[in-house]
């Protein structure tokens, strides 16, 4: 839990004026979200066990005996059983640490997840690589690939647009790592779903959410210092409605709040799920001789 002194407080907003409309929808009211804001203020921080007053999230239990971060619903291990491949689709709320996170994973344990790769029209950053973090393209090529129906799912966000080839699904189902990671957002997955029961009925899914354990009001400051120039004011309701609806997701990671060792304890979290996800794979499987 956040110590109360770090905690920043819903009339706390140390930009200076940066961003005024931002601070002008906290303090009006916050638009659309109205009472929903409020619910998820009162909880302190985010956790599925304090979260399941606002429901979904009750169906959760800890998973202690993967992590004491990893909170699961009923039998998703189950279905991973004897199969030799498995995919987990990964989201997080903006500025929540998924990429951070996954980046790791893919560097410590290059054997065991293969990351599709989706592409954007959004500008790299410092910490992309082409072919690897997206494939970026304009919108001239996306709209030629949507036009041609290559991709499984595609969305708009935030100016931007997002999208998962059927090729870049199937390169990653492919490769020799047991656990092939698909990381969007929940309406992207929504869609991707139909897509993997039509193509890839023999290949179990499982979806997992990346919740940071901070106050709601720290997490709009978070997206503020980390995206601020880019719609604020949408990207902090967004952000707020995707944890609501976290509790759809089968799989919870609670990021902990961790300003100066990064999301260290959430990445190991996510590692003992993969690697649980790994035995289950390896149990009452016997390999056909190709």
């Amino acid at each position: 839990m956040i110590p109360k002194e770090r905690r920043v407080q819903s009339t706390t907003w140390p930009f200076g004026g940066r961003y005024p409309e931002a601070e002008a929808w906290l303090n009006t009211g916050r638009g659309k979200l109205g009472s929903l804001w409020d619910l998820i203020i009162e909880q302190h921080e985010l956790h599925p066990k304090t979260l399941k007053a606002l429901g979904g999230y009750g169906e959760y239990s800890n998973a202690i005996d993967i992590d004491p971060l990893v909170w699961m619903k009923p039998d998703v291990m189950t279905r991973f059983m004897g199969k030799p491949k498995g995919l987990i689709a990964v989201m997080a709320p903006s500025a929540g640490g998924k990429d951070t996170i996954l980046r790791q994973i893919k560097s410590t344990h290059p054997d065991l997840i293969d990351i599709v790769v989706t592409h954007t029209t959004k500008p790299p950053r410092t910490e992309d690589r082409e072919g690897e973090t997206y494939y970026f393209v304009d919108n001239t090529v996306f709209d030629t690939m949507v036009n041609e129906d290559k991709f499984a799912e595609h969305v708009p966000q935030f100016g931007r647009r997002y999208g998962t080839s059927r090729q870049a699904i199937q390169e990653s189902i492919d490769a020799p790592q047991p656990i092939t990671v698909w990381r969007g957002e929940p309406i992207g997955w929504n869609r991707l779903q139909y897509e993997l029961k039509r193509i890839h009925p023999d290949v179990p899914y499982a979806s997992c959410f990346i919740l940071p354990e901070i106050s709601a009001t720290t997490l709009a400051l978070w997206i503020l210092n980390k995206r601020g120039a880019e719609s604020p004011i949408a990207r902090i309701e967004k952000a707020v409605m995707e944890v609501y609806a976290g509790g759809a997701m089968e799989i919870c990671i609670v990021n902990p709040y961790q300003p100066d060792e990064g999301p260290t304890q959430a990445t190991n979290a996510l590692i003992s799920v993969f690697t649980a996800i790994q035995r289950m794979q390896r149990t009452n499987y016997v390999s056909t001789p190709g």
